[in-house]
């Protein structure tokens, strides 16, 4: 394969001139703190530090060093959020990520000098529904426990269910389910007594370990003023891939990638799996399923384990579930890449959280997905990694 042509500039064309002055500038933030209702407090016109990131379908956390003359110790709330309003050099100032932060951690230190410092620990609320936080609590004959429908549909029932506005009044969250959209697959899946969270990720995996081409992501972000859980299929963010109407593409030879690291990891991986159901003994209900595009690489290659889905009632619900651990045990197949704010290549102007973007790489052009970023500033210096990731069945090296 080719690398791809060196002209990366037709993102935003009537900016050449301006990117080219504004080079690699660090953007600039405005932080605010918020109580647990969402009205803000303070906005922390100066910190020491501040580190956060993004994965797809995983919480994650957000760390602010600051001291106690830049924000007070009585104003810092826990299960107030943190909110983190990123200006590009060359772009509009938006809320990064549309993520928030609940605050769950607050660190005070004092140093032999008699220096004071504060730090502030907060996660995605996508904490909130992982283990422990929060299951499904209905019985294997429930409804609730039982989905069958569009992929996308089912990730939004179970939030309703267990979160929102169909749980019991002290389970309920503030905050909005999005209204179904029926543009996934559709799926059967059981899921009694089993982590929300978990559930919601072995479906998107499933999905794609079915479908390659398929995508289904969710998150929970903030929305004006509500915080609404979101699917996402086909893709989060924008296609900058090769034949996109704005290709972006990235690599050491572009100038805009420092280091590069792409690896294949087979240790980890699963390629057969026996799915056990309801019954005992003879009786039990089996299924078997392979990946013949992994398992027949050599004759060394079968590796198989036992699946325990003794919650499960239709045969499909089985499928699912061998499908999705096929899907989390495959191959690492990873790209990782810290991406430089050049000119042509800008966090939040040319490239952002779950976009498609194309990786050279070894002689190789690389579609790849940014599944996660992570963004610190420390002593005036603003430092971007994203993760980037071939997800693809058949290897291109």
């Amino acid at each position: 394969m080719s690398f791809g042509p060196t002209q990366t500039f037709p993102v935003y064309p009537e900016r050449r001139k301006a990117l080219d002055q504004a080079a690699s500038a660090n953007s600039r933030l405005s932080i605010y703190l918020t109580d647990p209702y969402g009205n803000k407090l303070i906005e922390v016109s100066t910190f020491q530090s501040l580190s956060y990131g993004r994965v797809v379908n995983q919480p994650s956390w957000l760390t602010l060093q600051v001291t106690p003359q830049s924000v007070p110790i009585d104003i810092i709330r826990i299960d107030g959020f943190v909110e983190v309003w990123r200006r590009p050099p060359l772009g509009d100032e938006v809320l990064d990520g549309e993520s928030i932060w609940l605050i769950q951690t607050i660190n005070r230190s004092i140093n032999q000098d008699g220096a004071e410092s504060i730090t502030i620990e907060a996660v995605h609320p996508l904490w909130l529904i992982g283990s422990p936080g929060r299951f499904i609590i209905d019985h294997s004959e429930s409804r609730e426990a039982n989905k069958e429908g569009y992929a996308d549909n089912i990730l939004k029932e179970i939030m309703r269910e267990q979160t929102g506005q169909f749980a019991v009044a002290s389970r309920q969250y503030p905050w909005v389910i999005d209204q179904d959209s029926s543009q996934s697959v559709v799926i059967s899946r059981a899921c009694a007594y089993e982590n929300v969270l978990d559930v919601l990720k072995s479906i998107c995996d499933s999905i794609t370990e079915a479908i390659p081409t398929e995508y289904l992501a969710f998150d929970i972000v903030k929305q004006g003023s509500q915080i609404v859980f979101r699917t996402y299929v086909g893709q989060r963010g924008v296609d900058r891939r090769i034949g996109s109407v704005a290709p972006l593409y990235l690599g050491v030879e572009y100038g805009n990638v420092n280091a590069l690291t792409l690896y294949r990891d087979y240790r980890d991986e699963i390629n057969a799996v026996v799915v056990g159901g309801r019954g005992e003994g003879v009786s039990r209900q089996i299924e078997r399923l392979v990946s013949p595009t992994y398992a027949e690489i050599s004759p060394w290659h079968y590796r198989e384990m036992f699946v325990n889905a003794q919650n499960a009632t239709l045969t499909s619900e089985l499928i699912e579930e061998g499908r999705a651990t096929i899907r989390r045990s495959r191959p690492r197949i990873i790209a990782e890449a810290q991406i430089i704010n050049t000119p042509q290549s800008q966090y939040g102007v040319h490239w952002g959280f779950g976009d498609f973007v194309t990786l050279s790489a070894f002689g190789l052009n690389l579609p790849v997905r940014i599944d996660a970023v992570a963004v610190s500033f420390s002593e005036g210096q603003e430092t971007i990694t994203a993760a980037v990731r071939f997800d693809s069945r058949e290897f291109p090296f």
